[in-house]
């Protein structure tokens, strides 16, 4: 509960981790990503990410033929952006893989 006179704001990113990381970065290919999901015209970051790293192909519905390949690629992303070291980051996407 806010005093009085003030508000409680809550926000959240839309993988905002990960868009800072490629901001940060510099990554011309993440940002047009991003840029592309903004605009309606492109897939959720985490589905780019989880294509990449699987070496999977992109489809509208890639998030339900592949689940555990789209949330382990969230796993990964999340861990890396928090710094968690190898042992952590495997565990975490082992985790999710079906």
């Amino acid at each position: 509960m806010a005093s009085e006179g003030m508000k409680l704001v809550y926000e959240d990113w839309d993988a905002g981790e990960m868009r800072l990381g490629a901001i940060l970065s510099g990554d011309k290919t993440f940002l047009k990503e991003l840029a592309e999901y903004d605009a309606g015209t492109g897939p959720k970051i985490h589905i780019v990410n989880a294509c990449a790293i699987f070496n999977l192909p992109y489809s509208k519905d890639f998030a339900e033929r592949y689940p555990g390949c789209y949330v382990a690629a969230k796993s990964f992303a999340y861990a890396m952006a928090y710094g968690s070291g190898p042992k952590t980051v495997f565990e975490n996407v082992r985790e999710e893989m079906p």
